[in-house]
């Protein structure tokens, strides 16, 4: 899910005030993109139930690997987020809450734990952290988070699935 990033860049820039006729746009494109999580989050548990453990776990990674590219992504933004005013690692923190919590809300629909978020949350702010300031033993833990989800791929290729 990227809509939540969407939403968190959206309202920044809406209520910055910066232009007064794309804030008042803005406004329809945030409505629009919680539409979007809403309708995730009501129809992936459907979708994810009938999934194997490997295609859950690989499901898990793409997620995670959409995130590092967000995470890039905001990297890529960071002049034009000081030009206008907001603090870089601010915005991140901002976009992550909202991505974490709309896999919260998935996590509620699917009755899984909070808890099954927090090796992702881990990463993520590993990334976060090599791509905005403190890379030396954060690209290290990384690295080896990164070791352990590919080994982990390999072992789920014969797993039976959710129904068995």
């Amino acid at each position: 899910m990227v809509e939540p990033v969407a939403i968190t860049l959206f309202r920044l820039v809406r209520n910055s005030e910066v232009e007064p006729v794309l804030c008042e746009l803005l406004e329809y494109y945030e409505k629009d993109e919680a539409r979007h999580i809403a309708l995730g989050v009501q129809y992936l548990p459907t979708l994810i139930q009938n999934m194997s453990y490997p295609e859950l776990f690989f499901l898990f990674i793409w997620q995670l690997k959409v995130m590092i590219t967000e995470v890039d992504g905001l990297k890529e933004l960071e002049k034009d987020f000081e030009v206008l005013g907001f603090e870089p690692d601010e915005v991140f923190k901002m976009a992550e809450k909202k991505q974490l919590e709309a896999m919260e809300m998935l996590g509620e629909e699917l009755g899984v734990s909070p808890a099954i978020w927090q090796p992702m949350r881990r990463i993520i702010s590993a990334k976060k952290d090599m791509s905005f300031g403190n890379e030396s033993i954060v690209k290290i833990a990384y690295d080896i988070s990164m070791e352990i989800f590919n080994k982990a791929k390999g072992l789920l290729v014969s797993t039976p699935s959710l129904e068995d």
